[in-house]
C-alpha cells in the first residue's frame, strides 16, 4: 500500500541521514564498519574468455549446472549464451519449485555481447475480465520469449531434452526450499505430488536431503499442448491457458540533489519517495535471484510469487502454484555516459525494497567508478521508514550517538534490525575494464567465481 507521511518527515530524513549528501566513490571514509570487517569478497573480476560465472543460491547447484554444460560440450553440441541462460532458467525450476514455478512472475535483465541491458517483466494481467476463466504461466512464457527474441537455434523442447539426458537424478534441498516446506508443510502434506517428494514418511525434508529431478521434456510438452488447445477452445466457461502480459516500461528518475546525475530508469516510480510516499508491502514476497555472465554478456532473473493462502501442484509434479505477487523486486538501470558505465541494481526482501534503492541513489551510487566503489555502497548500513505507527528501523552496524539523540528529540521510535533487505548489483565499467556481479553480504546468494577451485 502507498503510505503518505507528514511533510516534515523528509526534513527529518535529511537532517538525520544526510540523504542529499553525495558520497565520493572509493573514499575510505565511506566504508562502513561492515565492509571493514569483512574478509570474504562479494565480487570478482572475470577475465575475458573465461568460464561462466554463476549467480545462484547454492554453490552446489552452480557446480551441477556447470557439469551439465561440460557434458553437452563433449557431445559437440554448441550452445549460445542465450540458450545457456534459458537452460539455467529451466534448471532453477527444479532447484526452487516454490518460486521458480510456471505460475511465477519473471523479470529479466539481459545484456548480450556488450549491448545496453534490456528489461522484461512477464506477469499476470493487472486487469482481468471477471467473466473469463483463464490462467497464466509467466515463467515459461518468459523463457520461450527469450529464445524467440534472440532467434535461438534451439527450441524449448530441445533444451528440456538436454536437461533430461544430462542432469543427475537427484537434487539437494536448499536452505530456502527447506524454509518453504516447513512453512507450508500442512498444505503440502495434503497433496500427493507434494507429499511424495517433500516428505520422508511424515517428516518434511531438511537442507541437503535429496528429492527427484523434474521430467523437463514431459513438462514442456504439457505446457505446449495446453497452449495449443487453448487457442482452439471456444466454449464459454472452460479454463484457458493465456499468454502472460509483458511489460518493458521503466520510470525515469532524476535526483534533486545531483543535477549531473546520469539517466536512471526503474520499474517503480522512485520520485514518489521525494514526496514522502513510500511503497510499503503488507507482506513479504518470496523471490529467487539468479543469473550468469560469460565474456561481455550477462543476464539476471528475478522470479516471484506469493505463497500465502492455498497452493496446488502443477502438471502433476511438485512445482508449486501460488498467488500472483502484487509487488516484485525493485530494479533500476543506470547508464553513466561520463564514466562509461552501466549499473544494474536489484533490491529484494524486506517491506520496502524501493526505499533502499532510493537511499543508495541519494548517496551517489550512480557515480561509482569501479566494482569496489559499488561494493562499498552495498555494504553500507541501511535505514527504513515505516508508518502506522511512524518508526524507523536501522541496521546496527554504525553506532552514531548524534543520530540516536535526534531521534529521541523527535520522539521517533528507533528499532535495531539485523537485516532490512538485500540488494545485489551488476556493474560494467569500461574505463576500468571491469564487469561483474556484486553480492549483498546479507543474502544467501553465491558466486561461482569466488570459489578457490573452479568446477
Amino acid at each position: 500500500m502507498k503510505s503518505k507521511l507528514f511533510p516534515w518527515l523528509i526534513l527529518i530524513c535529511l537532517s538525520i541521514f544526510g540523504c542529499t549528501q553525495i558520497i565520493k566513490p572509493a573514499n575510505k571514509a565511506t566504508v562502513s564498519s561492515l565492509s571493514k570487517k569483512e574478509v570474504e569478497k562479494t565480487y570478482c573480476i572475470i577475465p575475458k574468455k573465461k568460464s561462466l560465472n554463476f549467480l545462484s543460491g547454492s554453490n552446489q547447484n552452480s557446480k551441477s549446472f556447470h557439469q551439465l554444460l561440460k557434458k553437452i560440450k563433449k557431445q559437440r553440441i554448441k550452445l549460445s549464451f542465450i540458450e545457456k541462460s534459458a537452460l539455467w532458467l529451466l534448471y532453477q525450476m527444479n532447484v526452487s519449485p516454490d518460486v521458480c514455478s510456471p505460475s511465477s512472475r519473471l523479470q529479466l535483465i539481459v545484456s548480450h555481447k556488450g549491448s545496453e541491458p534490456l528489461y522484461w517483466d512477464f506477469h499476470h494481467p493487472f486487469t482481468k475480465n471477471k467473466k473469463e476463466i483463464s490462467y497464466y504461466y509467466p515463467y515459461l512464457d518468459g523463457v520461450e520469449y527469450l529464445l524467440k527474441h534472440f532467434k535461438s537455434k534451439k527450441s524449448l523442447i530441445q533444451l528440456s531434452s538436454l536437461l533430461d539426458r544430462h542432469l543427475p537424478k537427484k537434487f539437494k534441498v536448499t536452505k530456502s526450499l527447506e524454509k518453504t516446506i516447513n512453512m507450508k508443510k500442512a498444505n503440502l502434506y495434503k497433496s500427493k505430488p507434494f507429499k511424495n517428494v517433500f516428505f520422508k514418511e511424515a517428516e518434511p525434508l531438511k537442507q541437503n536431503e535429496s528429492y527427484p529431478k523434474l521430467q523437463f521434456k514431459s513438462l514442456v510438452k504439457k505446457y505446449k499442448k495446453l497452449r495449443k488447445s487453448s487457442k482452439r477452445r471456444k466454449a464459454y466457461g472452460k479454463q484457458k491457458l493465456k499468454k502472460a502480459s509483458i511489460s518493458r516500461h521503466l520510470f525515469p528518475f532524476k535526483t534533486k540533489s545531483d543535477f549531473s546525475s546520469p539517466p536512471i530508469k526503474c520499474n517503480i516510480d522512485l520520485s514518489l519517495y521525494q514526496h514522502s510516499i513510500f511503497l510499503i508491502n503488507s507482506e513479504e514476497v518470496s523471490s529467487n535471484i539468479f543469473g550468469l555472465e560469460e565474456d561481455d554478456s550477462y543476464f539476471i532473473a528475478a522470479s516471484s510469487q506469493l505463497l500465502s493462502g492455498p497452493i496446488s501442484p502443477l502438471f502433476g509434479t511438485f512445482l508449486i502454484k501460488g498467488k500472483k505477487p502484487q509487488k516484485t523486486p525493485t530494479i533500476c538501470l543506470i547508464k553513466n555516459q561520463n564514466k562509461k558505465s552501466n549499473i544494474t541494481l536489484i533490491s529484494y526482501k524486506g517491506r520496502d525494497p524501493g526505499q533502499h534503492v532510493y537511499n543508495l541513489i541519494q548517496q551517489g551510487v550512480h557515480q561509482s567508478n569501479s566494482l569496489m566503489d559499488l561494493d562499498i555502497f552495498l555494504k553500507g548500513p541501511r535505514k527504513i521508514f515505516l508508518v502506522n505507527p511512524l518508526r524507523v528501523l536501522i541496521e546496527p552496524l554504525d553506532k552514531n550517538e548524534k543520530n540516536l539523540l535526534r531521534f529521541r528529540k523527535k520522539n521517533i521510535p528507533l528499532y535495531p534490525v539485523r537485516n532490512l533487505g538485500h540488494i545485489m548489483a551488476y556493474g560494467q565499467f569500461n574505463i576500468k575494464q571491469q564487469n561483474g556481479f556484486i553480492l549483498d553480504k546479507r543474502s544467501l546468494e553465491k558466486l561461482s567465481c569466488l570459489e578457490k577451485n573452479d568446477p
